[in-house]
């Protein structure tokens, strides 16, 4: 990576983490003062740009959020959510706060309008009544993965990426990284038409981290994958936790709660 690739990437990841204007311009001008004065390598001098990005993101803030609880930030905040499809009523009066460094798992019946929910909360669904307030940007993996079986992996990524307002090269970059915490290698694949329901579900999850959200939100990503890829998976949900994301996961799989700060469930209601 040169030197005015790494700063390019690094001017992108403060962006995203919300560092001001006028300190990202700073971080970036000493950054490539440095550069310039010792011709050194960039990640070996300072690492990639998102762990740079988000070591100056955490040294900016006032005081740094504690992990999950009633005193970290709010990122996103349902109130009194209503839904109902025909007679069949999904959501009624249900509510939701997800805070930063913390993982949430959504338990329910099939049925119960765990996607519903979350298809609300990614901004793709209005509710018949009540409120959805974010201060941060969301990504969505959504149960059925929506990819074009005529694109591979790769362009998926740089189209993502560019609805997302990344460079391709920032974001295959990204994406790469990704996927290679899942234990892939998206570059190698051809068309989305001939891969594997799990290696499908992987795509979906690297989709909804490439843009680095505050939020990710998860419907059942466990679909398709064999176990060391689920564990894998599991990992990569903890490191965006300690980064100080908020990771909502919905599942059936009861395994699933060990790993939750906090269990969300909801009820599934009659028709009438």
């Amino acid at each position: 990576m040169t030197p005015e690739t790494w700063l390019d990437e690094l001017a992108h990841e403060l962006t995203v983490r919300h560092v001001g204007a006028d300190d990202a311009m700073q971080a970036v001008v000493e950054a490539q003062a440095f550069l310039a004065d010792s011709d050194g390598d960039p990640l070996v001098e300072f690492g990639s740009p998102g762990d740079y990005a988000l070591r100056l993101a955490t040294s900016l803030r006032p005081s740094a959020p504690p992990r999950s609880g009633r005193g970290a930030k709010t990122l996103v905040m349902a109130d009194s959510l209503w839904k109902s499809f025909g007679k069949h009523h999904v959501l009624r009066d249900f509510s939701v706060v997800l805070r930063a460094g913390s993982v949430s798992v959504l338990i329910g019946a099939n049925g119960a309008g765990k996607s519903t929910l979350m298809r609300i909360l990614a901004g793709l669904l209005a509710p018949d009544s009540g409120t959805v307030w974010a201060e941060c940007s969301v990504g969505y993996s959504p149960q059925a993965p929506s990819l074009n079986d005529y694109l591979t992996p790769v362009e998926h990524v740089r189209l993502f990426g560019t609805a997302a307002g990344m460079s391709q090269e920032v974001a295959s970059r990204a994406g790469a990284r990704l996927a290679e915490c899942l234990g892939w290698d998206l570059a190698k694949e051809s068309v989305c038409g001939s891969l594997s329901g799990g290696t499908r579900q992987k795509l979906n999850v690297v989709l909804a981290g490439l843009h680095t959200p505050e939020v990710i939100l998860l419907d059942e990503p466990h679909q398709g994958l064999d176990y060391e890829s689920s564990a894998m998976l599991w990992d990569l949900i903890a490191a965006w936790r300690d980064q100080g994301k908020h990771v909502l996961v919905a599942s059936h799989i009861r395994e699933a709660i060990v790993h939750a700060d906090t269990v969300i469930e909801v009820p599934r209601l009659s028709k009438e």
